[in-house]
């Protein structure tokens, strides 16, 4: 623990608090980052030379709080709040077990935790519904944008709105796990399509835009799944899949431009729906993708 001496500290057995901020920060960061045991016997170690220098319970919640604070800033999700608030806990737990050891403050210390525990969570629910709020205004920018550049025709939703737009299932739903079980359902989907939807304009057409999804499925998130679904006279095709979804970051070059192909926005050949297709439905997520195809 040699590391965690600052330049002006007298007693090298003792750390000053402006040290110790820095020594708890870069353990606590080392912890969540997957530190395991090792960061928390840091985290012990940073308790016991806290106690040797004199810093009180209420001195490591202030810092403890400090530095948590400003890792909830950093969120970006908010699962990403949640994972920190438990790895805080157990941090700062570890860190008082020496107090407790040395049997000073112990009571105080779970007084300190529980309060601490509670304003905390205060906060992360508000920015929980901050980054909830921010989603949902960036989602509707994409799809102001989305419809106005396409004619209406590239709409997004969520993985809820989608469902509720589909029709009466006309098949039921068969997996694709690869590229030899996409040529199979290339041949079923022209199959259901030509018997169930001979008003269709473009059967080819939607079974191109249709096996172009799966490929991708297949490519990129390891299979997905298809189903043909009848809303009044129109056919929808639904492509799923459990992959990682498409970084709204540049989701206009994943839906847009022609050939634009990532492993992390699953490179779905939007342009190729779009081009044969009266309108795509995109929900996307971390959870995976759900393209519906429609054709009139």
């Amino acid at each position: 623990m040699e590391s965690f001496r600052v330049a002006g500290d007298q007693d090298p057995g003792k750390l000053s608090e402006w040290g110790l901020s820095g020594a708890y920060a870069a353990a606590f960061k080392a912890f969540v980052d997957g530190g395991g045991e090792a960061a928390l016997e840091q985290a012990y170690e940073i308790g016991r030379r806290a106690i040797d220098s004199g810093l009180g319970v209420l001195d490591m919640a202030t810092i403890h709080e400090a530095v948590l604070e400003t890792s909830l800033r950093r969120a970006r999700s908010p699962e990403a709040c949640a994972r920190l608030i438990k790895a805080a806990e157990d941090f700062f737990a570890e860190t008082l077990a020496p107090y407790e050891m040395a049997q000073r403050g112990y009571r105080q210390a779970n007084s300190e935790l529980r309060e601490l525990n509670r304003t905390l969570e205060k906060r992360v629910e508000a920015r929980t519904r901050q980054l909830r709020e921010k989603d949902r205004a960036v989602r509707q920018a994409y799809v102001d944008v989305f419809s106005a550049v396409t004619g209406g025709k590239l709409i997004i939703l969520t993985a809820d709105e989608l469902v509720t737009s589909l029709g009466r299932p006309a098949t039921e739903s068969c997996e694709v796990n690869d590229f030899k079980a996409v040529v199979e359902a290339r041949a079923r989907l022209s199959k259901v399509l030509d018997r169930d939807f001979p008003g269709l304009t473009d059967i080819g057409g939607l079974v191109l835009a249709a096996d172009e999804a799966l490929v991708n499925a297949v490519k990129h998130a390891g299979g997905g799944n298809y189903r043909v679904f009848k809303d009044g006279r129109n056919a929808q095709v639904l492509i799923s899949d459990s992959g990682p979804g498409i970084d709204f970051s540049i989701l206009p070059k994943a839906t847009l431009m022609a050939g634009f192909s990532t492993k992390r926005t699953l490179g779905m050949g939007f342009s190729v729906m779009l081009d044969f297709c009266g309108r795509v439905l995109l929900a996307t997520g971390a959870g995976g993708t759900s393209v519906v195809l429609e054709m009139k």
